[in-house]
């Protein structure tokens, strides 16, 4: 402070907008916004590789907390800003990055391209194309979170542009610079043409309306007070009527015994959620390839026994004789079956189907 006025810098403390103190994630936000960004940019996944004929993959979603500045330094040269705003069911932006290079070939495969020579610049027409697989990627995406959330969930328009990074006064729309946010790193690979990373921007008051709906969904609490029940000082039920006491039994008003509080069940009124998606627009993902894999157990070992293991060795699982096997779709879980032998083949017999929102529960 200078000559009796503030800086801004020190006006923007006082206001909490230059807070240097780093914000942190529990580890069940982390469980719940990586398992929403698998299941979400999952079903983005399908519908791109719908659009682009190849196989794509978005999956490994790494969850954390950064800022503008972190950004730059950790990315340089020009990036694919792709800005969505949510118009219903959640309020907010997320903004995605994409590298520049990545955002050609995807340009290149929707314009009727092999994606091997694509241009190193993006005209207005590479980017519609972009823009467009990007909506109808996020598009996707929406649908899911609707199931998920038992609700509504509708984007507008996805914005596009191109930033350039080396550009010391570069910004990017939606992005605020001072602050924190969250960042979700995915591994995004396209045949053997693209192996790299998608990013998604998250403001902070985002982050807390999904975990905080996602929590009093399925579990009641809240990620500001999971423990609130326990630590907050509980109201005194008003005394209860006084009972006369049955003859040859002396009234004792004394001692009086903390009644039990019973409130009504309130169960959530049902309400089918509809779909974003056109019911004929379905069937252009019917001949989507998918792979399924059935997963007998898991274990852990270390180096040294691995390097022991020879012919005859045994390996011991973590599931017991005859218990359910899981079926992957894609590496998510979507049933568990038991294995059956079919003519001379394995097989498996599907027992139980796990649904999007049982996923959830499991992050408990």
């Amino acid at each position: 402070m200078a000559d009796n006025f503030l800086s801004q810098d020190e006006i923007d403390s006082l206001l909490g907008g230059n807070s240097s103190e780093k914000p942190s994630l529990s580890d069940r936000e982390k469980d719940i916004l990586g398992e929403l960004g698998n299941i979400s940019l999952g079903a983005s996944a399908t519908a791109l590789s719908t659009i682009l004929g190849k196989k794509v993959s978005i999956t490994t979603p790494k969850v954390s907390i950064s800022n503008f500045e972190d950004l730059k330094k950790g990315y340089t040269g020009n990036l694919l800003c792709v800005n969505v705003s949510y118009s219903e069911g959640l309020k907010g932006t997320n903004v995605f990055l994409l590298h520049i290079k990545d955002a050609a070939i995807i340009a290149d495969l929707m314009m009727g391209g092999t994606g091997e020579n694509p241009s190193e610049t993006l005209d207005e027409v590479h980017l519609s194309a972009v823009g467009e697989a990007m909506n109808q990627m996020i598009g996707s995406a929406s649908t899911s979170m609707s199931e998920i959330f038992k609700k509504r969930v509708e984007i507008t328009t996805p914005k596009v542009e191109i930033i350039d990074t080396s550009k010391p006064d570069f910004k990017i729309s939606g992005v605020q610079e001072k602050g924190y946010f969250v960042l979700v790193t995915f591994k995004l690979t396209i045949d053997n043409m693209i192996d790299s990373e998608l990013l998604q921007i998250q403001p902070l008051d985002f982050k807390d309306e999904v975990v905080n709906y996602m929590l009093k969904q399925y579990t009641g609490e809240t990620a500001s007070s999971p423990t609130s029940q326990n630590t907050q000082a509980p109201q005194q039920p008003s005394a209860p009527p006084r009972v006369a006491a049955p003859q040859g039994v002396a009234n004792q008003t004394s001692v009086q015994r903390n009644p039990q509080v019973v409130q009504p069940v309130q169960f959530q009124q049902l309400t089918p959620t509809p779909s974003s998606v056109p019911i004929e627009k379905i069937d252009l993902l019917m001949d989507v390839p998918l792979e399924l894999t059935v997963e007998l157990g898991r274990t852990s070992m270390k180096i040294k026994d691995i390097l022991e293991l020879g012919i005859g060795s045994l390996i011991e699982l973590d599931k017991l004789a005859g218990e359910l096997v899981d079926i992957l779709v894609n590496g998510k879980l979507i049933a568990k079956g038991e294995v059956v032998v079919v003519d001379e083949n394995f097989g498996v017999r599907i027992v139980e189907i796990v649904s999007p929102m049982e996923r959830f529960k499991e992050l408990q």
